[in-house]
């Protein structure tokens, strides 16, 4: 159902399609692509990526990331530059003391303390808050991603499939293939791949871990849950996605599954 694509030089490069709804709808395949740093492509891979009809590349890397590694894009891509990072605030401050008190008892691991983060920081909410914009007035294909394609990229896919009602065990499928992805390397050739195109250490930090925990994702729905009622909620109340907006992007990007029974 998933479609890897084989570009030596990007890692978890993926087509976010194929994905289903309750209702047996399913996500297009060929419009929206996630994946690893696009710093190192050759030629002959922005020439695939101009094959693809690629309109638009969104990088959640920050400056740290992108001024040492830029993207080598072809021309005539539209750009977007999405900083996740740095975080504006301590994690209390931005779940708020009664919530945070609530949270502590649940002895978060790092990764889980950072999804929290990129879930409620204000700088990370408008860099999210702009991905939606910008998927609603592109509707084409394009690519969102980051250096590893798993934590910051992973939310946004995470964010996306949620609010065009994929069931849950397919959205936890769709962040938890990066393991599935990375078993293929080596440790050495992995490191390489990562390093080379990160300087931040946040960023390093979190890729210094190969294997993503479903467990973050599942603190992410806890708490927008006990915040909001639900992710898509969220979405909606703070990301300012409107009913509207969630419905366009349907019609875009959701198909009948002839082939589901």
């Amino acid at each position: 159902m998933v479609k890897l694509l084989d570009f030596e030089n990007v890692l978890n490069f993926r087509d976010l399609g194929g994905y289903h709804t309750a209702k047996k709808a399913r996500v297009k395949f060929g419009q929206v692509y996630r994946a690893g740093s696009l710093a190192h492509l050759t030629a002959s891979e922005q020439a695939d990526l101009v094959a693809l009809g690629i309109q638009a590349v969104m990088d959640f890397r920050d400056y740290s990331e992108t001024e040492v590694y830029p993207d080598n894009l072809p021309e005539g891509l539209t750009y977007y530059n999405l900083r996740v990072y740095p975080f504006r605030r301590h994690l209390w401050q931005n779940l708020g003391p009664l919530t945070y008190l609530k949270i502590r008892a649940w002895k978060l691991t790092y990764q889980e303390k950072v999804y929290l983060q990129m879930v409620f920081d204000p700088h990370a909410q408008k860099a999210y808050r702009k991905f939606f914009q910008i998927l609603l007035k592109t509707q084409a294909p394009l690519i969102f991603h980051c250096t590893a394609g798993k934590d910051r990229t992973g939310l946004a896919a995470f964010y996306l499939l949620s609010v065009l009602g994929i069931q849950e065990e397919e959205v936890n499928q769709d962040y938890l293939l990066t393991n599935l992805i990375y078993a293929a390397y080596n440790d050495q050739d992995l490191t390489q791949l990562l390093t080379q195109g990160t300087t931040a250490s946040l960023a390093q930090r979190l890729n210094q871990d190969y294997h993503l925990a479903l467990e973050n994702l599942q603190v992410v729905r806890q708490v927008c849950q006990m915040k909001y009622g639900t992710v898509v909620n969220f979405v909606t109340q703070v990301l300012g996605v409107s009913l509207q907006d969630i419905e366009a992007l349907k019609g875009w990007l959701l198909e009948n599954d002839k082939y589901t029974n």
